[in-house]
């Protein structure tokens, strides 16, 4: 959400016309993108850490006999 907003801003801070500032709202852009995307890949290394977390809980509660005493 932080990176959406920078975003929003770079966008409204862009001037009409070609200059110097638009190429920097570019390179604003092109980092926000990467920092995107480095928030994806490690998104998608915890999601996998999380769901491996799950099996591995799952198979040990598989050990145990459910049921009262």
């Amino acid at each position: 959400m932080l990176l959406e907003r920078r975003r929003q801003a770079v966008l409204r801070c862009r001037s009409p016309e070609p200059s110097s500032s638009s190429l920097v709202s570019t390179k604003e852009e092109q980092h926000l993108l990467q920092e995107l995307s480095q928030a994806c890949v490690q998104h998608k290394a915890q999601v996998e850490q999380l769901h491996w977390s799950y099996k591995e809980l799952k198979k040990m509660l598989g050990l145990f006999p459910r049921g009262g005493c």
